[in-house]
């Protein structure tokens, strides 16, 4: 009988349509899902992340805090020998109409940042008024004079000075003379800021007055 030949002859065709298929079958469809899934993946990660209750571990970026403004010069002041600030009339416990005037020396000055390494002196002549105490100094109006000098001793340059200010403190008058904006010359438009440590007594201040101080410290230009 010629059944196995007939079985064979079935079976061969059912073979090549079936059993192929059936292996092959999931690997084509996980390569097809995988495939699909790949270029979704980016733009999934781009979609905002749903509100979460936990907060993040990451701290928010914090801007930058801006840098310091670089002093230009910086500078050794003192009074002339004999020749201290004065104030008419003296400065007393309580607040009165007061006008100063002094000449000051400008010593061993250093450019921090390398913008000034010409100045190395100074004399500064500054004359102001205000409504002055022991403890400070409102409305302020000053105008002064520095003529710089280079380290042969050679003029190097005239900057004049402005100090307009609504208050200042302090336990020594004359610091008010160190504090103002350059308004021409040499460091235009800069800041001046000073403070000096005085030689004369101001322990009077409160009882009779002080008419004239001497004293030191120091000035920079930023």
């Amino acid at each position: 009988m010629t059944v196995p030949s007939r079985i064979s002859g079935r079976t061969r065709p059912a073979r090549r349509r079936v059993s192929r298929p059936a292996v092959l079958g999931p690997l084509a469809v996980l390569a097809a899902v995988l495939a699909a899934a790949a270029p979704v993946t980016p733009a999934a990660a781009a979609r905002p992340a749903a509100p979460s209750a936990v907060p993040s571990a990451v701290p928010p970026t914090v801007p930058a805090a801006p840098s310091a403004v670089p002093v230009r010069l910086a500078c050794t002041v003192a009074t002339e020998q004999g020749r201290p600030v004065t104030f008419t009339p003296a400065v007393g416990l309580l607040p009165a109409d007061v006008t100063a005037k002094g000449t000051l020396r400008l010593s061993s000055c250093t450019s921090p940042d390398g913008s000034q390494p010409r100045l190395r002196s100074g004399r500064l002549t500054v004359r102001g008024t205000g409504r002055a105490s022991c403890t400070g100094v409102t409305g302020l109006r000053s105008r002064g004079t520095i003529t710089w000098y280079d380290s042969q001793g050679r003029a190097a340059g005239t900057s004049r000075l402005r100090t307009e200010s609504s208050e200042l403190s302090g336990t020594n008058p004359a610091d008010a003379l160190l504090v103002g904006k350059v308004v021409s010359g040499p460091l235009k438009g800069r800041r001046v800021e000073g403070r000096a440590t005085p030689t004369t007594g101001l322990t009077s201040c409160t009882v009779s007055g002080v008419s004239a101080v001497e004293g030191s410290g120091r000035l920079t230009v930023s």
